[in-house]
C-alpha cells in the first residue's frame, strides 16, 4: 500500500542521508503536531534514504556490480601511468580502489531506496539545487517514471570568456544549469539566463530568485 494513503498529509517529502532512527523521531514529531493540530498547510517530512533500503536486493545484482568492477581495475593495473620516469599506477589504483568503487556500489544501495520512495508516495515533482550524485539518481529514475523535475541551481555562473572557461564552465554547469537529466532548469538572475543562452540550453522556466541566503554581515566584516 502507499504510504501517501495512509498519510495523506504529507504534502512535501526531504530525502537525506541522516540516520534512521533520527528521520524516525522527525516524522513522529511531525505526526503528533498534526494529531494535536498544531501544524497547518503544507507539511516537509524527511525521510533517511537508509530507512528503504532493501538488503536482499544486494545479493545478484550487487555482486554482479562487484564483479564488473574488479574485472576493471585488474584491466587498470594493465595501464602503464608513467611521466618523467615517475609511475602513478599505485596512486590512482588505490584512489579508486578505496575512494571510487565504494562510492559506486552506494549509487547502487541508494538508486534502490529512491526507487522503494517512488513506488511508496505518489511523487508529482522532483525538486533539487544540483544534478549530481543522490539527485542525479533520482533525476533519472523520474525520468523513468514519467515524474516531472526541475533543478534550481545552488551557484553562481557567468559567461565564458575564452575556450579553457567555456570547456571548464560546460563540465561544471552539467552539475548545474547544464543538466540534460531534469526535465526543467530554473533562471533565477540574468547571469544565468545569459549562461544557459550561451550554451544553448532551451528547458529553462524564468522564476527570479528561489535560493536565498541569510548573510552575517558582522562576521563578513571582520574578514575585509
Amino acid at each position: 500500500e502507499r504510504l501517501n494513503k495512509m498519510f495523506p498529509e504529507i504534502r512535501w517529502i526531504s530525502v537525506s542521508r541522516e540516520r534512521p532512527l533520527r528521520a524516525a523521531l522527525k516524522f513522529f514529531y511531525f505526526r503528533r503536531q498534526k494529531l494535536l493540530k498544531k501544524s497547518r498547510g503544507c507539511s516537509l517530512v524527511p525521510l533517511s534514504l537508509e530507512s528503504f533500503d532493501e538488503k536482499s536486493r544486494d545479493n545478484s545484482t550487487s555482486k554482479v556490480l562487484e564483479k564488473t568492477i574488479e574485472h576493471a581495475l585488474n584491466e587498470i593495473r594493465r595501464i602503464d601511468l608513467e611521466f618523467k620516469g615517475v609511475k602513478f599506477n599505485d596512486v590512482f589504483f588505490e584512489k579508486i580502489q578505496h575512494n571510487l568503487v565504494p562510492l559506486i556500489l552506494s549509487y547502487y544501495t541508494d538508486s534502490g531506496s529512491l526507487k522503494k520512495i517512488l513506488n511508496s508516495f505518489n511523487i508529482k515533482l522532483c525538486i533539487s539545487p544540483v544534478s549530481r550524485s543522490t539527485p542525479l539518481l533520482a533525476a533519472e529514475l523520474c525520468r523513468e517514471g514519467k515524474v516531472s523535475s526541475v533543478a534550481i541551481s545552488h551557484g553562481t555562473v557567468k559567461v565564458p570568456e575564452n575556450e579553457a572557461e567555456g570547456i571548464e564552465y560546460s563540465h561544471i554547469g552539467e552539475t548545474l544549469l547544464l543538466s540534460n537529466q531534469f526535465d526543467y532548469i530554473t533562471l533565477q538572475t540574468p547571469s544565468e539566463e545569459k549562461f544557459c543562452n550561451h550554451f544553448n540550453r532551451k528547458n529553462t522556466i524564468k522564476t527570479g530568485t528561489l535560493i536565498f541566503s541569510k548573510l552575517d554581515t558582522e562576521k563578513k566584516a571582520q574578514f575585509k
